[in-house]
């Protein structure tokens, strides 16, 4: 499965339900928004 353009990975979830489990997050962590490498890099950022 690919996705492209800004897509999210809703439709890949949704295909693996078995392969996942939902984990609470508390804060500002669970507004981010991580779709490329730079995205995540901006995430560890903030969280140092």
């Amino acid at each position: 499965m690919a996705l492209t353009g800004d897509t999210g990975g809703k439709a890949v979830l949704a295909a693996h339900k078995d392969l996942h489990a939902p984990v609470r997050i508390d804060g500002q962590a669970a507004t981010f928004d991580v779709d490329t490498v730079a995205d995540l890099e901006n995430v560890k950022d903030a969280a140092r």
